[in-house]
């Protein structure tokens, strides 16, 4: 499932959220739109009960549609039932979060939860 977040309108705090299995391969989960954003913080949770999962942080610097992704998390494991945690802070403009399985044919079961602070 990828969960987008809108710009809204106007100050605070704005929560975004994923949640799902993983795959053999790494799949964007949560796509999320920083412009006009101080800061976010999320928690990526290894919901399973027995394998772990890889993910990591892409984000984009200068431009939401056309930029690059840059990899801002290398792929890091997380343990079954264990999480961790990602603070981003401007200047990005987008920001993706995948997910995949640390071991090929071995799914678990994610949540990915934090949120991000407008201006």
């Amino acid at each position: 499932m990828i969960t987008r977040t809108g710009t809204g309108r106007g100050g605070g705090y704005r929560r975004s959220s994923a949640s799902g299995t993983t795959t053999d391969a790494f799949l964007t989960v949560l796509d999320i739109d920083m412009r006009g954003t101080e800061s976010g913080a999320w928690d990526v949770n290894n919901t399973g009960g027995s394998n772990a999962l890889n993910y990591k942080v892409l984000v984009r610097y200068a431009d939401y549609d056309d930029g690059e992704d840059v990899e801002y998390v290398a792929a890091t494991e997380v343990a079954a039932g264990a999480k961790d945690y990602v603070q981003l802070e401007k200047p990005y403009k987008r920001v993706k979060f995948q997910v995949q399985s640390a071991v090929a044919g071995q799914a678990t079961s994610y949540s990915i939860v934090g949120g991000k602070n407008r201006v």
